[in-house]
């Protein structure tokens, strides 16, 4: 929880996260607007979680494989493979910036998909070229070891192209696609939130 969290990272890193969780949650909140209930998948921090909590009536789940939660809200731990969750038990998902941790990418989408009902958010890293790729990857690490490093780095991202193959295979509907602008210091790899619903 919040309160054992080492007290450098509550002063300065926790107030920057803040302030990414405000400028991603507008365009989820608006997303979600008519659903009931979201899992949040790979949670993280829980920052952005809480943000979204706050600002609508929405019943949220967060789930992720370790424990990094800075918010006053319950974390549910697992371990990883199979959602612990009913077909169709969701009305929204929500996966930022967490699907390049997973092991078996394809596995984690599949059941995102299994325990959704209509849409899916996903915010993730792309890249255009090796020297991106490699910007990409450092960040990615680096970024990762500050916040803990417990966090698995597979370094599994895609390029445009195949994230939109992915979801064409898994007939999915890309509903909006568009860059992400957060604080400076996020803005140095190409950052694309999908919105997705299900046919």
């Amino acid at each position: 929880m919040f309160g054992q969290r080492n007290s450098l990272q509550k002063i300065i890193y926790t107030p920057i996260l803040k302030n990414r969780a405000e400028r991603l949650g507008k365009d989820i909140i608006k997303a979600i607007n008519n659903c009931s209930s979201l899992l949040d998948y790979g949670c993280g921090n829980m920052i952005l979680t809480k943000h979204i909590k706050d600002n609508t009536n929405i019943n949220i789940v967060g789930i992720d494989m370790v424990d990094n939660n800075l918010s006053d809200m319950p974390l549910l731990i697992y371990e990883g493979g199979k959602l612990p969750f009913e077909d169709n038990t969701f009305d929204s998902s929500l996966a930022v910036f967490v699907l390049h941790h997973c092991d078996n990418l394809r596995k984690a989408l599949e059941e995102l998909i299994r325990v959704t009902k209509k849409k899916i958010i996903i915010i993730e890293e792309i890249y255009t070229n090796i020297f991106e790729k490699i910007i990409l990857f450092t960040h990615d690490w680096i970024g990762n070891h500050l916040e803990s490093w417990t966090v698995n780095i597979p370094l599994n991202f895609l390029p445009l192209k195949k994230w939109e193959g992915l979801f064409e295979d898994y007939d999915l509907i890309i509903d909006n696609i568009k860059r992400v602008y957060q604080f400076p210091c996020f803005n140095i790899t190409n950052q694309i939130y999908f919105e997705l619903s299900k046919r």
